[in-house]
């Protein structure tokens, strides 16, 4: 991103950067994607996901948990 975009963004400006960055269209799921060089399967979430998912939100730092739903 240009200087010029980062002053007019003023603190914002990676918020700005992050959803330049969006794909321009949506995935349809299961979607095949390529993390530098590391492929990977996004899909929704299933009934049988629950544990991975508790596992995942605790192996996060505490203040990280802020930034998940809670329900």
């Amino acid at each position: 991103m240009s200087w010029v975009a980062r002053l007019i963004g003023g603190p914002n400006w990676s918020v700005i950067e992050q959803a330049g960055a969006q794909p321009a269209a949506s995935l349809a799921y299961p979607a095949e994607v390529d993390l530098d060089g590391l492929s990977v399967t996004l899909r929704t979430l299933h009934s049988g996901d629950e544990e991975a998912l508790l596992a995942f939100a605790r192996s996060l730092p505490t203040h990280d948990l802020m930034f998940l739903r809670r329900d």
